[in-house]
């Protein structure tokens, strides 16, 4: 399912970006920082162990970490563990902790760790990105060969079926159905991916529609009468640049109209106030707007 497919995304997504921190959190600065060790595995007894597990780690100084043990016997286990992971440091102890001093850095491995955070970040980047190439591919594909039905029920009877089609240019399934009277009506989409069937149920209301926008298409056949009659031509849409070829220098029919002055005519006025005041009484009781 398509909620199935983005909570992949998503927690592939968390752990590229968990694996991103940590990664960054092994780089060396100028400062100590206990999160340094977190990768580090130790052979516990024959068990291969994460470093923090088997002790405390702490940062009593800006540019010293201290490992206490939970088991003295393991001082030259993380002592070694520490030299073997080549991260430039020279671990010591003092019998009870494995200490760690911070050297400052140079100019040199300043900028080398510049580039190796412009390096980790990119690659986190670039995780990210093809997760997300990944994600748009699955959703791509997964209408292709699903079969997506909507019923449309109204008092309990299905008053319409329709088969939905995945749209790829919106990546989403799209459909036409139809509601035969005013009301309350439900829905349920079954979704059939491979072996898995599951049903999707909702509802929505289609309310009384207004007269004046009852129709409201191209009556084409009233159009050619018209121009028929009236010895003009119908020009489709599709054809509007024809109109550019029409001959406008034909002869036409003037037809003369009355000028009419309100002012000289003070009751036409109060006529069209009338009609006005009657057409707007007869829409509110219509319950038009």
């Amino acid at each position: 399912m398509i909620k199935d497919i983005l909570h992949n995304i998503e927690s592939r997504m968390v752990s590229s970006i968990h694996h991103s921190n940590e990664e960054l959190n092994k780089v060396r600065s100028g400062r100590a920082n206990p999160d340094m060790f977190n990768s580090l595995i130790i052979d516990y007894y024959g068990s291969k162990t994460p470093l923090n597990q088997v002790c405390t780690v702490s940062v009593p100084e800006s540019r010293l970490i201290t490992l206490s043990p939970f088991e003295k016997s393991l001082l030259p286990i993380i002592e070694k563990a520490i030299s073997d992971a080549n991260m430039g440091f020279t671990p010591g102890n003092n019998g009870t902790s494995v200490l760690v001093p911070i050297p400052p850095l140079s100019e040199e491995r300043r900028k080398e760790l510049i580039k190796i955070v412009h390096n980790l970040i990119e690659e986190g980047r670039i995780a990210i990105r093809n997760i997300r190439r990944d994600g748009i591919q699955q959703l791509n594909n997964f209408g292709k060969d699903d079969s997506i039905s909507e019923d449309v029920i109204k008092d309990g009877k299905n008053v319409n079926s329709a088969e939905l089609h995945f749209n790829l240019s919106h990546s989403r399934w799209e459909g036409n159905i139809w509601a035969s009277s005013p009301g309350d009506y439900s829905y349920e989409i079954g979704v059939e991916h491979g072996n898995i069937t599951s049903i999707h149920r909702g509802e929505f209301i289609v309310k009384e529609s207004q007269i004046e926008l009852n129709r409201v298409f191209v009556n084409r056949l009233l159009l050619k009468k018209l121009a028929k009659n009236s010895g003009g031509k119908y020009i489709p849409w599709a054809s509007r640049a024809d109109v550019s070829k029409l001959d406008m220098n034909q002869s036409k029919n003037i037809t003369n109209r009355a000028n009419i002055k309100f002012s000289q005519n003070p009751w036409v006025v109060v006529l069209l106030l009338l009609l006005l005041c009657f057409e707007w009484t007869i829409r509110r009781f219509s319950g038009l707007p």
